[in-house]
């Protein structure tokens, strides 16, 4: 019941949603079904100009949008009858994409470097319920990774999303000894061992945000 309201209140959003100007080759896509519609998440590539390279020289440097798109097909109605298009982010590196859905909700996530890296940018992981109206996050969340040694960066990279009764796992890899939430800021966060990590969120579609719970291992 609180879906199909969000959808209600959504639809002037989706209606209003603004397409991206150029259609870009698409180099990743994920899929997936919620009550007859079809969303599609993928990475477009494009590139700018360095900003530091002398520009006789046009170096460029890949540019990569992670787009959600929802389709229409008159053969399998959709509880949302337009098509619709937004940009959810930006990568200066290639970034890794998940979508899955459940009879309760979709749930989106991409690991990506929005930072360019002359100026020092490091991954962050953001996975969020998606609204499927506005096909932005209704419900955002967001992974960093850490290192114990001063002056060196930890990266996160996304791995896999999966819907389990009562709780959401997001697993990945990580440089570095530690991974917190992006909304929690007060170090230091518990260090361990490994190269790879698993977040659980415990009722993930329930109405209390509760936060993630974290392992590393190898």
């Amino acid at each position: 019941m609180r879906m199909l309201e969000t959808i209600a209140v959504g639809m002037i959003a989706c209606l209003a949603s603004v397409a991206l100007a150029d259609e870009l080759p698409v180099i990743k896509e994920r899929q997936a079904t919620w009550l007859g519609c079809t969303f599609r998440l993928q990475v477009q590539e494009d590139s700018i100009l360095h900003p530091y390279a002398p520009p006789e020289l046009n170096v460029r440097w890949p540019v990569y949008h992670i787009v959600m798109r929802r389709d229409v097909d008159p053969s399998n109605p959709c509880i949302i009858p337009v098509a619709g298009t937004r940009e959810l982010g930006i990568s200066f590196y290639e970034p890794s994409i998940a979508l899955t859905s459940t009879g309760r909700g979709i749930v989106a996530a991409y690991s990506a470097t929005a930072v360019a890296p002359w100026y020092g940018g490091s991954s962050i992981l953001s996975l969020g319920q998606l609204n499927p109206s506005s096909l932005d996050f209704m419900r955002a969340e967001g992974l960093r990774g850490h290192h114990s040694s001063p002056g060196v960066r930890g990266e996160v990279t996304l791995h896999e999303v999966i819907i389990h009764p009562g709780y959401l796992e997001v697993t990945g890899f990580l440089t570095g000894n530690a991974v917190s939430a992006t909304s929690s800021s007060n170090p230091p966060y518990p260090v361990q061992e490994g190269s790879r990590f698993v977040a659980l969120y415990p009722d993930f579609f329930g109405p209390e945000r509760r936060p993630p719970v974290f392992s590393i291992y190898n």
